[in-house]
């Protein structure tokens, strides 16, 4: 599998044949979501649209918990790459809900691999497929 560039830290995009995954990663948190990683997911489902050669996507999470929800501790400004962060949140309003599969949805389908609990975002994201 080949690391795309549009992975941010924490939430891995790589690309397996015709099959896109998208892995949360961050076992420390309970793969708590942050800023970045709804960017990372908001970009593998419009790559997921554009790239002819993918059919599917796969998402999960590292760990014993597929995600815990929205980390409030990481706040809205994003931590690291604030500032990209912010500019697109600022053009995509809803953002996170695109992330979330909750508006926006890919056309293609997008399987999702949990393993342990869904909580909060993480419930979201499993009602949005």
């Amino acid at each position: 599998m080949a690391e795309l560039d549009i992975s941010t830290k924490n939430c891995i995009v790589e690309k397996q044949g015709k099959v896109l995954v998208v892995t949360l990663a961050r076992v420390e948190a309970k793969n708590a979501l942050t800023p970045a990683m709804l960017i990372g997911m908001y970009k593998a489902w419009r790559l997921l649209d554009s790239d002819d050669e993918l059919i599917c996507a796969v998402l999960t999470g590292k760990g014993d918990t597929f995600c815990a929800g929205m980390d409030l501790k990481a706040g809205p400004e994003g931590g690291e790459n604030a500032e990209e962060i912010q500019q697109l949140m600022q053009e995509v309003p809803d953002l996170h809900w695109q992330a979330l599969l909750r508006h926006n949805q890919p056309m293609k389908p997008v399987i999702l691999a949990v393993e342990g609990y869904a909580l909060a975002g993480g419930t979201e994201i499993l009602q949005g497929t």
